[in-house]
């Protein structure tokens, strides 16, 4: 995705105005209680090993963190859940790979968590939900009015990004559809491990935390090798679809269609090269279309040997960074 500078400014500004704001609100109507720096340390580490083996299925990348920052929150609510949130965010900045530059990505990701950590917690207290409470039914409901007001609110502002790019996103699309399940499936989680806690302090991460990551990581051996099947069997479409077009152009139309369930890109190109010296684009994929007209990457028409376009390997190119190998 291409963010030009009126729209890096854009975000900045509204960082200014939300991040602020919602700082003070949380702290001054939603102030936490006691902290207990021992056990936030070790949640913290908990969760940076839960964002670092996200799952993947049907092209949407799933991460389970929500439990642990949810049990943050009926633990110690809204400025401590808000604090936490804001400093787990640097994981993913550099964590997940991407063609934003990191500052655009730590203004978004800011602002987001920010809203959604103040209008999911105002929600919970307005309907009658109490911090610290050991009322199990009590927590049950607020809990999952909380958790669903915190999905739904965050595939709304990532609505209202898509719109600012002048890109579509569904509430009801596969990926909005995963978010609202594995939020209300970490629910019993967060509440499991908030009732544990209380009674059996730290002693809770051993029943609940190393078992989970235990579980995860072979959930992540078992997906990156089931994704990887998946991958196979869509070349092996791909092939089979591209020796049933007669026409060169089709065959590139349908290989650049397909491919993206077997590498997941934002941009594609196909380029000739001709004589082993001369760089001829053919065909590309930009702002979710096909297209002749390649407007966001330059080939030189000579190649030579400093280029970093190897004619002996594939590659992909996975970030804005690695692009810039690339000399064009």
């Amino acid at each position: 995705m291409k963010i030009s500078k009126k729209q890096q400014m854009i975000v900045f500004f509204i960082w200014l105005l939300v991040v602020p704001v919602s700082t003070y609100i949380a702290y001054t109507y939603f102030p936490s209680g006691p902290l207990d720096w021992s056990n936030l340390l070790l949640l913290f580490g908990l969760m940076f090993f839960t964002m670092l083996l996200p799952l993947r299925f049907s092209n949407v990348t799933i991460s389970l963190e929500r439990w642990i920052t949810f049990t943050i929150f009926f633990q110690y609510g809204v400025f401590a859940e808000f604090i936490f949130v804001q400093l787990a965010m640097f994981v993913l900045l550099f964590s997940e790979k991407g063609g934003l530059p990191i500052i655009h990505k730590f203004l978004v990701n800011s602002t987001m968590f920010a809203s959604i950590s103040v209008v999911s917690g105002f929600i919970f207290h307005l309907a009658g939900g109490t911090i610290g409470s050991l009322d199990f039914s009590e927590l049950f409901i607020f809990g999952f009015l909380y958790a669903i007001v915190y999905s739904v609110f965050n595939n709304l502002l990532l609505k209202l990004y898509f719109m600012f790019n002048s890109r579509a996103y569904s509430l009801h699309s596969e990926g909005a559809l995963w978010d609202y399940i594995a939020t209300l499936i970490m629910v019993p989680f967060s509440i499991t491990f908030y009732f544990l806690s209380e009674y059996l302090g730290m002693k809770s991460l051993v029943l609940i935390g190393g078992p989970f990551l235990i579980v995860l990581a072979v959930l992540r051996m078992y997906n990156t090798s089931n994704t990887l099947n998946d991958q196979l069997s869509s070349a092996k479409e791909i092939g089979h679809e591209l020796a049933d077009k007669l026409l060169f152009t089709q065959v590139i139309e349908t290989f650049l269609e397909k491919l993206k369930a077997v590498v997941p890109f934002q941009n594609a190109y196909v380029v000739d090269l001709q004589a082993g010296t001369k760089l001829l684009p053919l065909m590309g994929f930009e702002k979710n279309m096909i297209t002749k007209q390649i407007e966001e990457i330059s080939f030189l028409a000579d190649k030579n040997q400093e280029d970093g376009i190897s004619i002996y390997e594939t590659k992909v190119y996975c970030s804005n960074q690695e692009i810039k190998t690339i000399k064009s």
